[in-house]
C-alpha cells in the first residue's frame, strides 16, 4: 500500500502543466477507490471560472448543472472547507440546511456524487487555498472505516497536488498578483464603504449569501483574517482607494 502511495506522489511530481491535472486525477480516483475526485483552488493566479480554478473527475453534465447554477455560493462543502483547517466530512451536512441546499445535495446525488464525501483544505504562505475533495457510496459503517483506511494518504496527497497547481500556477505565462475577479472588487468597495452584506447585496441585484461567499474569498487573497484587514491590504496595494 505504501509503495502504492509513492507511485501517485510520483506523478504528482511528473505533471507538467495545469491542463493535464485531470489524468492525475482520475489516477487517484483509482487508488482511493472514489466514486469521484475534484481540486478547487481559491486565489490562485489563473482561475478556470470565475474567481476560481477547477478540476474534477466528474461527467461534463454535472459540471454543466453545477456551473450554470453557481452552485459554489451554495455548495456548504465549499463554504466551510473555505474557513476550516480539519478535513469536513460531508456527513454533517446532510440533515441540515436551507432548503436550497438539500434541493442541492438532491440533485448532486442524482448525478453521480458519493453519498459519504470528505474534504481537505490546503493553504499556501501567500493565502491560496485547495480543497481537495472525494466521495463514495457508502453506508456509515464502512464509511468510518474507508476514512480511517485513507484519510492521511489523502491528506499527504492533497498537499502534494494543491503545491504542484500552485507551481504551475506561478509559471504559467498569464499569471499575475492582482486576481481579484469583477464581482469580488465590487462587494469589497461597498465593503471599504461600510455597507453590510445586506446593503451590498441589494446594490448589486445578489443575494447576501453570494456576497458573504465573495468577501470569503477576498479575505483569502488578500492573505486577511477580517473584512477590515482586507480593506487594508487592498489600499496599501493600491487595488481600491477610499476617494
Amino acid at each position: 500500500m505504501r509503495k502504492q502511495l509513492a507511485a501517485l506522489v510520483e506523478k504528482i511530481s511528473k505533471i507538467e502543466n495545469i491542463e493535464t491535472a485531470n489524468t492525475f486525477l482520475r489516477s487517484a480516483k483509482l487508488h482511493f477507490e472514489a466514486e469521484n475526485i475534484s481540486y478547487v483552488g481559491v486565489n490562485l493566479p489563473n482561475p478556470t471560472h470565475e474567481g476560481i480554478f477547477v478540476r474534477h473527475t466528474y461527467g461534463p453534465e454535472w459540471e454543466k448543472i453545477y456551473l450554470d447554477n453557481n452552485y459554489f455560493n451554495i455548495d456548504p462543502v465549499i463554504r466551510h472547507s473555505l474557513i476550516s483547517i480539519t478535513p469536513t466530512d460531508w456527513a454533517q451536512f446532510k440533515n441540515s440546511g436551507s432548503q436550497e441546499e438539500k434541493a442541492f445535495w438532491a440533485r448532486a446525488y442524482d448525478h453521480g456524487v458519493g453519498s459519504q464525501g470528505i474534504s481537505f483544505t490546503v493553504r499556501g504562505r501567500l493565502g491560496e487555498t485547495g480543497i481537495f475533495s472525494a466521495n463514495k457510496n457508502l453506508c456509515n459503517g464502512s464509511w468510518d472505516t474507508y476514512k480511517h483506511t485513507h484519510m492521511s494518504d489523502m491528506q499527504m496527497v492533497a498537499t502534494y497536488f494543491h503545491g504542484k497547481i500552485v507551481e504551475l500556477q506561478e509559471k504559467h505565462p498569464q499569471a499575475k498578483s492582482d486576481t481579484l475577479s469583477s464581482r469580488e472588487l465590487e462587494c469589497l468597495k461597498w465593503c471599504s464603504a461600510g455597507k453590510s452584506y445586506w446593503e451590498t447585496s441589494v446594490i448589486l441585484g445578489i443575494s447576501e449569501r453570494t456576497v458573504n461567499f465573495h468577501m470569503t474569498t477576498v479575505r483569502q487573497k488578500l492573505n486577511a483574517m477580517t473584512n477590515a484587514q482586507a480593506v487594508a491590504n487592498a489600499i496599501h496595494q493600491g487595488i481600491i482607494s477610499l476617494s
